[in-house]
């Protein structure tokens, strides 16, 4: 549930990520190596999980424009030119 995805995020550290990269259950690809914030990565299990820029904004009370800048910034990081794409890098990634 996306509810316990969230809490995942907010109650480890980045490095507690970094040394198990495969302790969320709700992403089927590996974000340890990525560089994502704990933020970027909401967004993109959010996204993940089929919610659009707007309802990821609503759910966690942020503006359309700062989920915007995040979808940026994280294409930036996964050198993606298109939001629709950054599952599938993320998938090809951990199968590497």
């Amino acid at each position: 549930n996306i509810d316990a995805f969230i809490q995942l995020l907010e109650t480890t550290t980045f490095a507690e990520r970094e040394m198990k990269p495969n302790n969320n259950p709700l992403l089927p690809f590996n974000t340890s190596e990525s560089g994502l914030t704990t933020q970027e990565l909401k967004v993109i299990g959010l996204f993940y999980h089929g919610m659009l820029g707007t309802e990821i904004a609503q759910y966690l009370s942020l503006s359309p424009r700062t989920i915007e800048n995040h979808f940026m910034n994280i294409k930036s990081k996964l050198n993606c030119h298109s939001t629709s794409h950054i599952i599938p890098i993320l998938l090809q990634r951990s199968t590497l």
